[in-house]
């Protein structure tokens, strides 16, 4: 199956493929004997609403948060690509599936530019922050955790009763961050594997 796939991919212009999967799962090893490498890791964080810290004060000079419009897409698309690299930044496509699913999507403007953007989704009683991103000439001013916390609040408000969210082994920033506002990291962590489809490399 795996081999059909890769081929037709190739066949398609794709240059590499991507796979994110758990340390314990089976298809590991399966990848690793078919020239998939380990490129990254992936933590998982979670955090009881209820007992996380009580939020901290909320200070973004000049710039607000309001809620995400279908006309903000755009310029969602290039603040995402600006903080993302590679496969980890979203195509307009997936940016606008990401909006019309989420429970809730802010955005930060700052003289009339988004310069930052949150989304979450809810399932029963537990959220999941999706993407948290700041453009990276406004980052450590306090919008990512206004951002954060404004999601959680959000979250909290419609029931959620833990939140989780997912980051890169080494964004030790955004770690830091997690583990201040109270989330904890979970045992499991999974593993991003790429290969390449080009000949040679």
């Amino acid at each position: 199956m795996f081999a059909e796939a890769e081929a037709r991919l190739a066949a398609q212009g794709i240059r590499e493929l991507w796979c994110v999967v758990r340390a314990s799962d089976w298809l590991e090893p399966y990848l690793s004997d078919h020239a998939y490498l380990v490129a990254d890791r992936l933590f998982t964080y979670e955090v009881r609403l209820q007992a996380r810290p009580q939020t901290q004060e909320r200070r973004l000079g000049d710039a607000f948060i309001r809620r995400a419009a279908a006309e903000d897409l755009t310029a969602l698309c290039a603040l995402d690509e600006m903080c993302f690299e590679g496969p980890w930044h979203y195509p307009p496509a997936l940016m606008r599936v990401m909006f019309e699913r989420a429970f809730w999507m802010t955005v930060v403007i700052c003289a009339g530019q988004i310069i930052g953007y949150a989304c979450s989704q809810i399932h029963s009683w537990t959220g999941h922050v999706v993407r948290l991103a700041v453009h990276p000439e406004a980052r450590r001013h306090g919008i990512g955790t206004a951002l954060l916390c404004e999601q959680l609040d959000r979250l909290a408000q419609a029931g959620a009763r833990t939140v989780s969210l997912n980051t890169q082994g080494g964004n030790q920033v955004a770690q830091r961050l997690y583990q201040r506002l109270g989330f904890r990291r979970l045992s499991e962590e999974a593993r991003v594997l790429r290969k390449s489809l080009d000949q040679g490399t």
